[in-house]
């Protein structure tokens, strides 16, 4: 028979706790104020190029990080609040990596908007302004938090699943004996199969609290200067995303 959805989690009186949660004792951020400027990039690219496609890119940042930082400070290339913690030279040689060189015209062809809108973005030394209108990025900008506002959709699923992915290509992905094992390549079947939602519900609970212990050091200005920016930009319509409690 197989596995419920969820039966790996720790009910704490009517509550239920994701694995990593439990075993790491550590609250998890806010979704919506939290996670969602976290990974908002790769929604842009995902939606650009699909999932394989995102993943070589994600291949390529997992290797130009690790070539420019130390094995025991891990980073993830798909949060961007990371690429605080790189130094001016660290960023050139991020730059100057053979894979992240074959991928950045990519990256730059889609995220152009983020560097003319959120000057301060942390990857801001990665894209070149591509001198978007300001209602067409606004628009795609809508359009990509609407994606990711529910964080059982797939995009948002996918989103997640990437942090994991570059996770594990980098050789940081450890798996507890205490969680049930699953294949994250499941996620690709999302919803449609028992299994893939089983994985679904395992990334998407533990993504909050991944991110808050990658994050850790980091002075994690990029969640607030996203949503201050976003109600510059179209104020009383994005704001509210804000408040989400998700």
């Amino acid at each position: 028979m197989a596995a419920k959805i969820l039966s790996d989690h720790i009910k704490k009186n009517k509550v239920l706790i994701p694995p990593m949660n439990y075993l790491l004792n550590t609250q998890d951020a806010n979704y919506g104020r939290g996670v969602i400027p976290e990974i908002i990039w790769i929604d842009f690219i995902l939606e650009a190029y699909g999932f394989r496609q995102t993943v070589n890119i994600i291949e390529a940042f997992t290797a130009g990080l690790k070539s420019v930082t130390a094995v025991e400070q891990p980073l993830n290339c798909c949060i961007i609040s990371c690429y605080e913690k790189l130094s001016d030279d660290d960023k050139m040689r991020f730059l100057q990596h053979p894979r992240v060189k074959d991928v950045l015209e990519d990256v730059r062809n889609i995220l152009g908007g983020f560097k003319q809108y959120f000057p301060d973005i942390p990857i801001n030394f990665i894209l070149t302004n591509q001198n978007a209108p300001k209602d067409l990025f606004v628009n795609d900008l809508k359009q990509a938090l609407t994606r990711v506002f529910n964080p059982k959709s797939t995009r948002t699923i996918h989103a997640l699943a990437c942090i994991f992915y570059a996770q594990s290509y980098a050789g940081h992905l450890v798996i507890s004996d205490e969680i049930d094992r699953f294949d994250l390549n499941e996620i690709t079947k999302y919803p449609d199969t028992e299994e893939s939602k089983r994985v679904a519900a395992i990334v998407s609970t533990s993504a909050k609290t991944f991110i808050t212990i990658i994050n850790m050091g980091n002075s994690a200005i990029w969640p607030n200067y996203f949503w201050d920016k976003c109600y510059e930009l179209e104020p009383c319509k994005i704001n509210h995303l804000t408040n989400s409690t998700l």
